[in-house]
């Protein structure tokens, strides 16, 4: 029974680092509160509740729920530790992304401005042609 316990606790740390309530864990697979309660609290449950968990949770790894060995997450140590020029490049390109939007608001923001200050000014009001009618009075003059 101890390893019941010691596997409901992990499971429950592996909700608690996710944000997942009892209640909201049971929506995501389709069990009662009780049934994920009694998963953390370390009660006997069937494998099958297991195997729903598994595949509905992939990355938490099996092996640290079963056995409390390894990360918890799986690839977890690898993402974060190991050097990555592809992620590393795209972190820069992202950034660069970011920059290059920021740049843009702040053009539009201007422009907006201008154009308010314009509207302020009736600069926009004035029209721009004549009634073909008005033209044709002016050539006849």
């Amino acid at each position: 029974m101890e390893n019941f316990i010691t596997l409901g606790e992990r499971f429950a740390k592996y909700l608690k680092y996710k944000g997942l309530g009892i209640n909201k864990t049971a929506k995501i697979v389709a069990m009662s509160g009780s049934q994920i309660s009694n998963i953390t609290s370390g009660k006997v449950f069937g494998a099958d509740k297991m195997f729903i968990i598994l595949n509905t949770f992939i990355d938490l790894d099996a092996n640290y729920l079963f056995r409390g060995k390894g990360e918890m997450i799986i690839g977890e140590a690898s993402i974060v530790d190991a050097p990555n020029p592809i992620r590393d490049r795209l972190i820069v390109t992202q950034q660069e992304l970011l920059d290059y939007k920021e740049l843009e608001i702040t053009k539009l923001k201007n422009e907006i401005s201008e154009l308010k200050k314009g509207k302020e000014q009736n600069l926009y009001n004035t029209r721009v042609a004549e009634d073909s009618a008005e033209l044709e009075t002016k050539k006849q003059i």
